[in-house]
């Protein structure tokens, strides 16, 4: 059980109604930090709990902000300076996904802000999706698919998947001949006479 400090505990807090959870200030559970940090803001001992938290260096989330928030090492602002490896909430209260992850990519997107870590990250998910990928072509003796998931991850194309498309051309051209003369066959066939009446 966490101890509340007795400003908390005699104050208005809203940490201190008899139906809220105090566990969820300090869990490892990045909903249980995300709902207390939605607790904490709008609470009248916001201010002094943020103060009280960094003066001490506590752990846990104090005044809407984790222990490396209040250090300074995750800012609380719109655009992150550094990544941030827990889920955290911007100065307009969203909640932010820890980057490196999927979710902080995709934040970073579409708020046109750079993250270095999140970027390598995407980066390396998707190289490993194509690389799976690729290892199925390749477990049905190359394919055209694969021919084109070599040439994504920016290496020479293997001699299986070259032969697939070499394939694949050769029977697109011999579709594309046999198109062309059906066409040229409709056209010179002698047409019926118009009946005369």
């Amino acid at each position: 059980m966490i101890k509340l400090p007795d400003f908390i505990r005699t104050a208005p807090a809203n940490c201190a109604r008899p139906h809220i959870d105090p566990e969820l200030w300090h869990s490892d559970d990045p909903n249980d930090r995300a709902h207390a940090m939605t607790i904490c803001h709008g609470c009248p001992l916001f201010t002094a709990c943020d103060t009280y938290a960094t003066t001490n260096d506590l752990p846990g989330i104090w005044g809407g902000r984790t222990r490396a928030q209040r250090r300074g090492t995750r800012p609380t602002t719109d655009t992150p300076t550094q990544p941030r490896d827990e889920e955290w909430t911007d100065e307009d209260g969203v909640t932010r996904r820890p980057c490196g992850t999927p979710g902080a990519y995709y934040q970073h997107r579409r708020r046109a802000e750079t993250c270095e870590r999140c970027q390598t990250a995407y980066a390396a998910r998707l190289e490993a999706e194509r690389r799976a990928a690729l290892a199925e072509e390749h477990a049905q003796g190359g394919t055209e698919r694969g021919y084109y998931i070599h040439r994504r991850l920016g290496e020479p194309t293997c001699a299986l998947c070259r032969a697939a498309m070499r394939r694949r051309t050769a029977a697109r051209k011999t579709a594309r001949a046999a198109d062309k003369a059906a066409v040229l066959a409709a056209y010179q066939a002698p047409q019926d006479a118009p009946a005369v009446a």
